[in-house]
């Protein structure tokens, strides 16, 4: 995998099980449950997964991510 930003190939995956345990806040909006859907933290409810380039410090994924789509995510965690 290279880096979307500065096509570097120092990416740093970490993956955590959080199952039911994981939290998250966006602005005055706190959730807690299973992982957030849709906002680039990994495609399980289960497990968290974060992709980053050690070069530049660009997380890897699809953004921007609107508000609309995070309120969402946390709402059904």
């Amino acid at each position: 995998m290279q880096c979307q930003r500065c096509n570097s190939d120092r990416i740093l995956s970490a993956y955590g099980k959080c199952s039911d345990c994981f939290s998250a806040t966006f602005g005055i909006r706190n959730a807690t449950g299973y992982v957030a859907q849709g906002v680039n933290l990994g495609n399980d409810s289960d497990y968290m997964e974060i992709k980053v380039c050690m070069e530049c410090g660009q997380l890897q994924g699809k953004f921007p991510v609107s508000d609309s789509a995070v309120h969402k995510s946390l709402r059904e965690c």
